[in-house]
C-alpha cells in the first residue's frame, strides 16, 4: 500500500505525458530464442498501456477497473481516496493487461520540472499474483518515465510493500535533493518514504537478460578454478583403527573453503565467536583441574620413544599434546572431544604399563576425577 500527496497545482499543457492512453512495446527488450536469460517477458499475452482521464470512454472503464484492484488489494485505503487520485486528470496509471484484460497497475503523478514521479498505487489482482507480473509492470514505468526524463520515484510504503519496493530498486535512504520535493510531497504517518533513482543509461526491459549474462560469466569462471568435481579417495584412517582428528583433515575440505569458523555451530558469526569463547573459558578450567590433580603425573611425562610403544598403543597421547590441540583453537568443538581424548590418553597408560605399576595406579585413579571435571 502506498500513500500519495494531494496538491492543486496543474501542469501546462506542454508538459504532459507524450505517450497518454498509449500502448508500450512489451517485447521492446531484444532477445534471443538461443539465450534462456533473453525473455525478460516470459508472457506474450501480456501488453501495458498508459491511462489517465481524458474523456475516452475506454480511458474510463480502464480507470474504473484499476480503481477496482487498488480498493481490493490495499483495503486499508479509503475508497474514495483511490477514486479521486486515480480520476484526477493530473494522475496516471500504467496498466498491465493480459489478453486484453487489466489485471494490475500503478498510479503515479509527474511533476516535470522537478523532474520526479511519486507513486500512488501499485498492485495487482490476487489470481495474478506471484508471477513476477509486478517486476515487469515497474521495469516498464521506468522505461517510460526514461523517455519523459523524470529522474526519481518517490511513494509511501507502508509495513506490507516495502519489501516490494525494495526488490524494485527503492530505497529507505532519499538522496534526491530535498527543495526538488518539499511541498509536493504530503508525508503521512504511518508509510515509510522510499525512493528510487531511474538511470537514463539502464535498460530496464533487459534487466533478466543482463543479470542472467552477468550471472552466467561467473559461473564460468568459477568453473575453471572450481574444484567441486573432484573425487577423492575414502577415508582409510578408519581402516587403521585410527581416529579422523579434525574434519579438516578430510580431503577436500580444506581446499573447498571451509574454515574452523564456517564448520562451527551457530546461527552467525557473532553466535559463533560467543560460543567458543565459552567453550574454550570451559576447556581451559578442565585442563587446569587435571594438571593440578595428584594423579597427574605419569600424563606429563614425554610419551616413550620406543619400538614397543608404538607397536602397543595406536593413538599415543599426553596432558603436552592435549594442551596443544587446545593452542590450535579448532581442535575441540565440545567438552566431550576434549574428555574423550583424555579417557585414550589413560587408556594407553593402563594398556602399556601394565597392573601393578605406578602409573596403572594412577591411571585407575583418573577416571572418577575426568568425569567430575
Amino acid at each position: 500500500m502506498t500513500f500519495e500527496a494531494e496538491q492543486e497545482e496543474i501542469f501546462p499543457s506542454n508538459q504532459q505525458p507524450s505517450s497518454s492512453s498509449s500502448s508500450i512495446n512489451v517485447n521492446s527488450a531484444t532477445t534471443d530464442p538461443s539465450d534462456p536469460y533473453s525473455q525478460d517477458v516470459v508472457d506474450p499475452e501480456l501488453t501495458f498501456k498508459i491511462f489517465t482521464n481524458d474523456g475516452d470512454p475506454e480511458s474510463s472503464v480502464a480507470l474504473i477497473t484499476l480503481k477496482n484492484i487498488f480498493s481490493r488489494q490495499l483495503p486499508k485505503m479509503p475508497r474514495d481516496y483511490i477514486v479521486r487520485l486515480v480520476f484526477d486528470r493530473r494522475h496516471y496509471s500504467l496498466g498491465i493487461l493480459k489478453q486484453g484484460r487489466i489485471v494490475g497497475g500503478v498510479c503515479y503523478r509527474p511533476y516535470f520540472d522537478q523532474k520526479f514521479a511519486e507513486i500512488a498505487f501499485c498492485a495487482i489482482s490476487g489470481q495474478e499474483q506471484v508471477k513476477g507480473y509486478g517486476t515487469l509492470l515497474l521495469n516498464q514505468l521506468k522505461t517510460h518515465v526514461q523517455r519523459e526524463k523524470l529522474e526519481y520515484f518517490l511513494t509511501y510504503a507502508d509495513n506490507y510493500a516495502i519489501g516490494y519496493f525494495q526488490k524494485q530498486g527503492f530505497s529507505k535512504s532519499v538522496n534526491m535533493p530535498k527543495e526538488r520535493w518539499v511541498g509536493y510531497v504530503k508525508e503521512y504517518d504511518g508509510g515509510l518514504f522510499m525512493e528510487c533513482y531511474v538511470h537514463p543509461a539502464v535498460d530496464y526491459l533487459s534487466m533478466n537478460r543482463i543479470v542472467g549474462s552477468q550471472r552466467a560469466f561467473i559461473h564460468q569462471q568459477l568453473e575453471k578454478t572450481s574444484r567441486s568435481g573432484t573425487v577423492y579417495p575414502g577415508l582409510e584412517v578408519f581402516q587403521q583403527g585410527k581416529r579422523l582428528q579434525s574434519i579438516l583433515d578430510a580431503p577436500g575440505v580444506g581446499i573447498g573453503g571451509w574454515t574452523v569458523q564456517g564448520l562451527y555451530k551457530g546461527a552467525t558469526e557473532r553466535d559463533r565467536t560467543n560460543a567458543y569463547s565459552k567453550l574454550a573459558v570451559v576447556l581451559k578450567s578442565q585442563m587446569d583441574k587435571i594438571k593440578h590433580s595428584p594423579y597427574s603425573g605419569p600424563f606429563k611425562e614425554m610419551l616413550p620413544d620406543s619400538q614397543e610403544y608404538e607397536d602397543t598403543i595406536k593413538d599415543p597421547i599426553n596432558l603436552e599434546t592435549i594442551a596443544y590441540r587446545l593452542k590450535l583453537g579448532d581442535y575441540y568443538r565440545s567438552k566431550e572431544s576434549l574428555v574423550a581424548d583424555l579417557i585414550v590418553m589413560v587408556n594407553n597408560c593402563k594398556s602399556y604399563y601394565g597392573v601393578g605399576s605406578s602409573h596403572y595406579d594412577s591411571a585407575a585413579g583418573r577416571p572418577s576425577h575426568i568425569d567430575s571435571s
